[in-house]
C-alpha cells in the first residue's frame, strides 16, 4: 500500500471501519493487529488463481477493486461451506481465516482481477519449554 501512496486511506479504513466490524464479528480477535496488507493481483499469464488453503489471521477483508464485468474465472469458493462467490469492486468480502474457512481462488481466465487483502490478528506460535 505504501509503493501505491494509500497507507493514509489504509490507516482510516482501519481506524473508521475496520476495527469496529472485527469487535463486532470476531470479539475475541485482537482489533489493533494489522498483520498483513496488499493488493493482490490475478491473471492468466502469471498467478491465475491459488489452491485451498487458510489464512493465519483470525479476520480476513477482501475488498474487491475490479468490476467483476473485467476478468473471467475468478470466483472465491468456500468449500467446507458450500459457497462460491464472485464479488464486485466496493464489495468487501470478511470471514474468519483460521480453520473454519479454508478457501480457494479459482483461476482467472481473461483479463485481471485485483483486489485489497487485509488481515488482522495473525496467529502466533508460541513455544513453551520445559525442564525435564
Amino acid at each position: 500500500m505504501s509503493d501505491l501512496g494509500l497507507s493514509d486511506m489504509l490507516d482510516a479504513l482501519f481506524q473508521n471501519i475496520l476495527r469496529t466490524q472485527v469487535m463486532i464479528s470476531f470479539p475475541h480477535s485482537d482489533k489493533d493487529i494489522v498483520v498483513a496488507s496488499h493488493i493482490a493481483r490475478f491473471r492468466p499469464q502469471e498467478l491465475p488463481g491459488l489452491p485451498s488453503h487458510h489464512d493465519a489471521s483470525a479476520v480476513t477483508f477482501h475488498v474487491l477493486l475490479s468490476p467483476s464485468f473485467m476478468y473471467q474465472g475468478g470466483e472465491l469458493e468456500f468449500p467446507r461451506q458450500g459457497c462460491r462467490v464472485k464479488a464486485d469492486a466496493g464489495e468487501v468480502l470478511v470471514f474468519p481465516g483460521r480453520l473454519t474457512h479454508p478457501k480457494a481462488l479459482h483461476n482467472v481466465t481473461q483479463g485481471e482481477l485485483h483486489k485489497l487483502v487485509i488481515h488482522i490478528d495473525m496467529y502466533k506460535v508460541r513455544v513453551k519449554y520445559s525442564a525435564s
